[in-house]
């Protein structure tokens, strides 16, 4: 309904926003595929990457996997058994 009741131009400026925040996740995840690859080169090496969100954690845990590097994710809806197994590794 919140949808429905909006302005022909709102509704045109969401969609326009939502474009955009997807351009940019795409553009971030291409820089960060290279930044990886270049860091990466060294087998000890070891890139903590902080997020906002839990789901923006779980969305770069999911495409680094995908990417093909080691990767573990950390945050409040991990158990204590998971986090501590992330921390040692």
């Amino acid at each position: 309904m919140f949808v429905k009741n909006m302005k022909k131009n709102q509704s045109k400026n969401l969609q326009k926003q939502k474009k955009e925040n997807i351009r940019f996740m795409n553009l971030f995840l291409i820089r960060l595929a290279k930044v990886l690859a270049a860091v990466m080169r060294d087998q000890d090496c070891k890139v903590i990457i902080f997020a906002q969100t839990k789901r923006r954690v779980d969305d770069f845990f999911y495409t680094i996997k995908r990417l093909g590097y080691p990767v573990f994710s950390i945050h409040g809806n991990k158990s204590q058994i998971e986090r501590d197994r992330v921390l040692q590794g």
